[in-house]
């Protein structure tokens, strides 16, 4: 844990001992940078949480405008909450009997993991639909509820995400876990295994297992590690496993044993490990690519300096490569996005530079008329009212900003007859009176 920053770990030591997990040793004077742990608390969505569960020691040692922030997001989630509960139900009705779903990550983990439902934000609600033919039907029917359907994905383990527009909530209808798909037999199984809970006493709805859920958190975690919310989905995983007996434990590893599934598991459940304490019980994973881009992305937050920004984009791209079938350990792969990156940015700047030294002229949307060959402009932004001749009438009108100075003069005097001299005169003269922007 010594690799992790006093503000990572003060974050995973407090989650812990929500759960009863180990957690990580931590300093106790809690002499730590308030302003990076909220922004890694808002990254991972944890707020409401922390509000919900922390006692009135622990957040006394916070900040007190920290603690009325958290509290604020509490109060925030459990009014979201009632409106992503309804929507969920309102869906569920639709389908029942219809088709045969399973709800997924947060649309599970909400009743199933939280006491509550303002506990955990969640944007979307997954459904796993079996069969393409169940997926088809299920679309069908929630398009004519008035569900409405975002751009499709092609090849891709679920639909287009469906929006509710009574409770803006997006849907998506899953057939498969990753891209490309499991097997069919992982998926069959599954479906075997599922149990049912309840929404607060409303609605029973079916969910995986323990050994599923927690099959599927461990896929999904690392999936996108570095835009997802890393640090409360490895949260969510470590409290999965202290849940299970030993021989649930052992279960589960037997199982993704079978289906050849084990080392991405295990590496989602080290690093939870590692993070809250959990008991490892997939092993110690050989370490590569995608383990080194996880650790990084634990320290992710929405404002980063321009160099993470970076990296977080060369992450992306390694990480996909990776899905594509680029090896865990293979050095090549980064060498060459990286660049691609340092070409793209050359080019930005290179262009950059180019219509710095060659600017393209482009008129402000201030309001104006015509007066004979003339142009009356009112300049909003100094409340002036200004009247070009004809000549810098011309000139304002074509400058739309698709040509650069020098490409705008020898328009001119190619469509306008008009001298190459006399547009510069009346370029700088619209410059000086900020008729023109460059």
């Amino acid at each position: 844990m010594s690799a992790f920053t006093r503000e990572l770990r003060t974050l995973a030591r407090l989650l812990s001992q929500t759960q009863s997990l180990p957690g990580p040793p931590i300093d106790t004077h809690y002499d730590i940078d308030w302003e990076k742990f909220k922004a890694l608390v808002e990254y991972n969505k944890l707020g409401a949480y922390l509000a919900a569960r922390l006692t009135e020691s622990q957040l006394e040692k916070m900040p007190e405008e920290l603690q009325l922030e958290l509290k604020g997001v509490y109060s925030m989630e459990s009014r979201e909450a009632m409106v992503r509960t309804t929507s969920l139900r309102r869906m569920l009705d639709l389908l029942e009997g219809k088709v045969d779903v399973v709800a997924l990550k947060g649309a599970a983990l909400t009743w199933s993991l939280y006491d509550d439902a303002a506990e955990r934000s969640m944007g979307d609600a997954d459904l796993l639909v079996r069969g393409e033919d169940g997926a088809e039907r299920a679309r069908d029917i929630l398009t004519y509820a008035g569900f409405t359907m975002d751009q499709g994905y092609t090849h891709h383990h679920h639909l287009a995400p469906l929006t509710d527009s009574a409770h803006s909530l997006a849907i998506e209808l899953h057939t498969n876990f990753t891209t490309p798909p499991l097997r069919s037999e992982v998926i069959d199984w599954l479906w075997e295994h599922t149990v049912y809970v309840n929404i607060k006493g409303v609605k029973r709805i079916q969910v995986l297992d323990p050994i599923g859920q927690l099959f599927h958190h461990c896929i999904h975690a690392l999936n996108d590690p570095v835009d997802s919310p890393l640090v409360r989905d490895l949260f969510e995983i470590a409290v999965m496993v202290q849940r299970m007996s030993s021989q649930m434990q052992q279960d589960f590893v037997n199982r993704v044993k079978s289906w050849n599934m084990l080392p991405h598991v295990a590496r989602a459940i080290y690093l939870a490990h590692r993070l809250f304490g959990c008991a490892p019980i997939t092993g110690k994973p050989a370490f590569g690519a995608l383990d080194f881009w996880c650790m990084r992305s634990l320290y992710h937050t929405e404002e980063q300096p321009p160099i993470l920004r970076i990296e977080s984009h060369l992450a992306r791209q390694h990480i996909e490569a990776m899905h594509r079938g680029a090896g865990n350990r293979n050095p090549f792969p980064p060498i060459l996005i990286s660049g691609d990156i340092l070409w793209g940015h050359l080019e930005h700047t290179v262009r950059a530079l180019t219509q710095r030294a060659f600017p393209h002229p482009k008129r402000p949307d201030y309001p104006h008329r015509s007066i004979g060959q003339s142009l009356l402009i009112h300049n909003t932004d100094t409340s002036e009212v200004q009247l070009l001749n004809q000549l810098a009438a011309t000139v304002w009108t074509e400058a739309d900003g698709q040509r650069s100075a020098r490409q705008l003069v020898k328009h001119l005097d190619i469509s306008k007859d008009i001298q190459p001299n006399d547009t510069r005169l009346a370029l700088r003269s619209l410059y000086q009176s900020h008729l023109l922007h460059r």
